[in-house]
């Protein structure tokens, strides 16, 4: 699942593979690029991957953001912008994970790759949150230890989270978040503070424009 995030310092292309990280925080400041990097990672694998390889779960609270994507065929569930529903899509998820477990199990395959390797059909599953600090003020305590065990197990099932906020605070990202979120960009952060709570140092509130990122 490669991920192209743009150039390097040394002006070296940068390429990750998210199915190797294999869940993405990104945080930053408001209007400093998060938004235009969840479409690259939307955009560029829906191009590189058919939809019986690839599926996306798309959160967009704001309504705004992911509309465009209404008829793009890799979708699993329709946009979910009510943030009533965003429990049910985890429920959902954590109902995948639990019988991709189990196809596994009775394959005697341990991971989504040696299934496919097998000859079997099944996609990988993408999900995307677009400010996840508006969802988890409205049912955190739902939330949480959903998101925290699809990021625990999900990896050997082919579910990926990339999951953006603005608000980086221990409220929004808890200590057993982040540390099942081992993939963190931070784009400028209003404090260095925050840069800490995105990716572990205090350099990203230094970062000099938007599109700028600590990867």
């Amino acid at each position: 699942l490669p991920l192209y995030l743009g150039m390097t310092s040394q002006n070296e292309k940068l390429v990750i593979d998210l199915a190797r990280m294999p869940h993405l925080l990104i945080g930053g400041a408001s209007g400093q690029g998060k938004t235009n990097l969840l479409n690259c990672i939307i955009g560029g694998l829906a191009r590189l991957l058919p939809p019986e390889q690839l599926r996306f779960v798309l959160f967009d609270p704001k309504c705004v953001e992911f509309i465009q994507y209404a008829a793009l065929p890799h979708l699993a569930l329709p946009v979910v912008t009510d943030g009533c529903k965003f429990v049910h899509v985890l429920r959902w998820l954590a109902d995948e994970l639990e019988k991709r477990l189990k196809e596994f199990t009775g394959a005697v395959c341990r991971n989504i790759e040696t299934y496919r390797e097998a000859g079997n059909q099944m996609p990988y599953i993408i999900v995307v949150i677009d400010e996840i600090v508006d969802l988890m003020a409205n049912c955190g305590k739902e939330v949480e230890p959903l998101i925290t065990r699809l990021a625990a197990l999900a990896r050997a099932v082919g579910i990926h989270l990339v999951i953006a906020t603005q608000v980086a605070d221990h409220k929004v990202l808890s200590a057993i978040f982040r540390c099942n979120i081992p993939g963190r960009i931070a784009f400028r952060t209003r404090s260095r503070l925050e840069s800490r709570m995105i990716i572990g140092v205090p350099d990203a509130d230094a970062l000099c424009a938007p599109g700028d990122m600590l990867v």
